[in-house]
């Protein structure tokens, strides 16, 4: 067992202040990640791009992510903290290459990366909060993790309407996320090494891992793919959705989507809840079936629904979304042991890209058919469908477990 090591002088080992640390980040990774579909109507403006192409572009940003799976083993390896720290760091440095980027290929050059990171990101902040929280009141402070970033997320919706009336649009939204990189000292010193982290035992192997978890890492895998394949289109184009289909004005649709989207902010709140009574599966399966019912009914919305009807619809979509993240977010944390839990984290958020990838190449081939790209993301949305089912029926509850030590006291849980 490696020697454990103690907090310097520099680190808090105040559990408000780390939480409050990694709130802030969920909060700012929730706004850098909002930015690309909030804006993607005036980003096609900029560079000239029709829908197909449009939806191919988002689908290269969203597979970027997928690069978060390299830096969840380095959260494994060496340590929760500082990798947390320098993704946090390097974020500002791409958002600014974005502001600045001349043409679509430097965008893309600048996003790309970008995007592999605030993956990480959400994945490292809740692994240090899993790590960090008693084992009761897990889901719920993971339902805080989910609530800070939804609100950052609103951020960007509320700055794109004024920021579509200044020059260059879009590409303020990239300015104003250069800003927190001011923040980064205190974020080192507010964030410790996670005790869970220290107690690990380095010396066990992927492999041998991998053959105590094979079974519900195969099915996890399986159950969320489906899942997030339809999640990645009705999650990406609410805004453009509202400006292109149901015709509203830039600020109309920013009123919709940050109206609905505050009301839905509930659903991370009762979605803890759940997650802690009747368990992580039947939560998951409450939010999915809920999700892919109201997101249907905001997508295939056109010019004659009201303003009023998209709000509705897209809070209760977002709110019961939350339920179904929340709970697949809780659980697949909850599975697998301590040394390659941020490597499982990292994982769902990779798949939860390639899913994105996946449902803006199919929203692209399926728009025209369809009828158009909100037509084809609605369709996508009934894969959630067969995908909680095989993650209800095949997945052991999590539900009152403790994390545990290490691999060598959970092999074979």
């Amino acid at each position: 067992m490696p020697a454990r090591r103690m907090p310097s002088g520099t680190e808090s080992r105040d559990p408000t202040r780390v939480r409050h640390a990694i709130l802030a980040v969920a909060a700012y990774r929730g706004f850098v990640e909002a930015i690309p579909g909030t804006s993607a109507a005036f980003v096609a403006e900029s560079f000239a791009l029709d829908e197909p192409a449009l939806a191919r572009v988002m689908a290269w940003v969203a597979l970027a992510s997928a690069g978060a799976v390299f830096l969840g083993r380095l959260f494994d390896v060496r340590g929760r903290r500082p990798v947390l720290v320098a993704c946090v760091g390097a974020v500002p440095a791409l958002a600014l290459a974005t502001a600045v980027s001349p043409s679509l290929a430097g965008y893309l050059a600048a996003q790309i990366p970008l995007f592999a990171l605030v993956t990480a990101i959400l994945a490292g902040a809740g692994v240090v909060i899993a790590e960090t929280i008693p084992d009761a009141r897990r889901a719920a402070a993971l339902a805080h993790v989910g609530l800070a970033d939804a609100v950052g997320g609103g951020l960007a919706i509320l700055a794109m309407p004024i920021a579509a009336e200044l020059p260059g649009t879009w590409r303020w939204l990239w300015w104003l996320a250069v800003i927190p990189v001011a923040g980064l000292g205190a974020l080192r010193r507010a964030v410790p090494e996670t005790p869970h982290f220290e107690r690990r035992d380095a010396l066990v192997g992927l492999k041998a891992i991998f053959a105590s978890h094979r079974g519900r890492a195969l099915h996890l895998v399986g159950a969320l793919t489906l899942i997030q394949v339809a999640f990645g289109g009705l999650l990406f184009w609410p805004y453009y959705h509202a400006v292109e289909e149901a015709a509203l004005s830039p600020a109309l649709a920013s009123a919709v989507v940050i109206v609905g989207g505050g009301v839905s902010l509930i659903g991370w709140v009762v979605g803890g809840r759940l997650a802690e009574r009747i368990g992580r599966r039947l939560t998951a399966f409450v939010g999915t079936l809920g999700s892919v019912a109201a997101g249907a009914a905001y997508y295939l919305a056109g010019e004659e629904s009201s303003a009023f009807a998209l709000c509705g619809a897209y809070a209760l979509f977002l709110g019961t979304n939350a339920l179904a993240l929340l709970a697949t977010q809780t659980a697949t944390l909850e599975l697998f042991p301590t040394e390659v839990r941020a490597s499982a984290a990292t994982a769902y958020a990779a798949l939860a890209a390639s899913g994105a990838f996946a449902a803006q190449l199919a929203a692209a081939a399926l728009a025209t058919p369809l009828g158009g790209l909100s037509a084809a993301v609605a369709a996508l949305g009934l894969l959630a469908v067969p995908g909680v089912l095989w993650f209800a029926l095949a997945l052991p509850e999590t539900r009152g477990g403790s994390l545990g030590g290490g691999a060598s006291t959970e092999a074979g849980r």
